[in-house]
């Protein structure tokens, strides 16, 4: 399943590359460097799906996770960016019921003995920071200003990313029964971690007009860092940046 991500992840890293370069190829400097130069601020959707390394906790946790992405850029100059985020995601509860005899319960860090039909409910939620450096490539150059040799910032642009995320996850699991255990009966537990991973990305943006843009992008996380639960994540995220 991992091996499946990673080269989709290529396939479609290298596709945009392709495409952008393709476009790029004989274009002049589409935008003056000097009126390319703005700050930017943004807000949006994410979706992000995760891949579990232990497929026991697929039962427990929704692999579907959504939310909101808060960023504030600067753009260096026509082709460069650097960006500033901050993220945050949750799922819908996930419910799942014991058979009809007392079983054995292993979630987390928490193991014990279910009562018969015992259901628990889990959610999880996601926030943090992201730091990213984008590259630009026009994929159709604005048109040339009448009062001087320059070109107005592109209509379309393909955009590469890099970056990092720091993380933290929080998940909380209830039990409508309490759960036998070495410390005791509980029926409340969770777990929480924070962690750094890298990501890649990319995507496109058009300029609406004036100084907003609509941007769609695609990131890969290689996380692996939830304690040795989930393997892999992909994120898709539609948004609106205003310059100034």
């Amino acid at each position: 399943m991992r091996s499946a991500f990673h080269l989709a992840f290529c396939l479609v890293v290298l596709l945009v590359a392709v495409l952008a370069m393709a476009f790029a190829v004989g274009e002049q400097a589409y935008a003056d460097e000097s009126s390319a130069k703005h700050f930017y601020i943004g807000a949006g959707l994410n979706e992000v799906r995760v891949s579990f390394d232990d497929s026991e906790y697929e039962n427990y946790v929704r692999d579907k996770f959504r939310g909101v992405n808060l960023y504030f850029g600067k753009r260096l100059s026509s082709r460069t960016a650097l960006e500033l985020g901050y993220v945050r995601l949750q799922n819908s509860k996930q419910s799942v019921t014991t058979p009809n005899r007392q079983t054995p319960f292993r979630l987390f860090d928490t193991e014990g003995v279910a009562a018969p039909q015992t259901t628990a409910t889990t959610k999880a939620t996601v926030q943090g920071f992201h730091a990213d450096a984008l590259r630009f490539f026009p994929l159709h150059s604005g048109r040339q200003s009448d009062t001087s040799h320059s070109r107005q910032p592109a209509k379309a642009e393909a955009i590469a990313t890099i970056g990092v995320l720091r993380l933290n996850s929080k998940v909380s699991v209830e039990t409508n029964k309490p759960l036998t255990t070495q410390g005791g009966a509980i029926s409340r537990f969770g777990a929480e971690k924070s962690f750094l991973t890298p990501r890649l990305g990319g995507g496109l943006q058009w300029r609406l007009g004036g100084k907003a843009r609509l941007r769609g992008l695609l990131h890969y996380y290689p996380v692996d860092r939830f304690q040795d639960i989930i393997g892999s994540a992909w994120s898709g995220s539609l948004s609106l940046n205003f310059s100034f």
